[in-house]
Order: structure tokens, then C-alpha cells, then sequence
């Protein structure tokens, strides 16, 4: 995957607020490095999950659905907006952790 001019900026844009944290360049460098790394894997990421799931490894495109639905392109059916689905699922396990909790100690 080549990197392009435009992706650079947004990335620049996006490690500013970390620049505080980074005291030299080569940690800068490295940190920058891997954080293009990490979203460069993202589609090889995607892959993997569709191949645990066995709707989305039938078709030949699981991976595609796995992205849409990540970046937010997938708004044929339903729209999910991801910050009210990250509070949903932080929600669900703090409710999950709170029952374990209390059955340990009350059961």
C-alpha cells in the first residue's frame, strides 16, 4: 500500500496532539512510522475477521463489509454512528463486569 501526500497531511494532522508527549525525533519518527503501520494493516485486519465469521467468509468481498462498516460507508440498511455504538458497548461490559462482579460475591 503507497502512502500518499494527502493521507500525510491528515496524519500530520492527526499525531499533533501526541507531539507534547514525544521528547526526541527518532521517537517521533517511529511513533508516526507505526501508526501508519497499524492503519495500513487495517484491511489485512479486516480479512482475518470476515475469516471467523462464516456469513462473511462465503462471499468473496466479507472483508469490504468488515470496512464499510468501520468507516461508516455502509448506510444502506441502517446507519450506525460509532459514538453512540462505542457507549453502547462500553455500557453493556460495565453492566457484563458489574454482574460477574456481584455474583462472585454475592452468590
Amino acid at each position: 500500500m503507497e502512502w500518499t501526500t494527502t493521507w500525510e497531511d491528515l496524519l500530520t494532522s492527526y499525531l499533533k496532539p501526541f507531539a507534547g508527549l514525544i521528547g526526541d525525533q527518532r521517537t517521533k519518527k517511529t511513533f508516526g512510522e507505526t501508526i501508519k503501520g497499524i492503519i495500513g494493516a487495517g484491511s489485512l485486519i479486516c480479512q482475518q475477521i470476515a475469516a471467523q465469521s462464516a456469513e462473511l467468509s462465503k462471499g468473496k468481498k466479507g472483508s469490504q463489509r468488515v470496512i464499510r462498516l468501520a468507516t461508516g460507508a455502509s448506510k444502506q440498511r441502517s446507519e450506525l454512528d460509532a459514538e453512540q455504538l462505542t457507549k453502547r458497548l462500553r455500557e453493556v461490559a460495565v453492566q457484563e463486569s458489574w454482574s460477574k462482579h456481584q455474583k462472585r460475591n454475592c452468590g
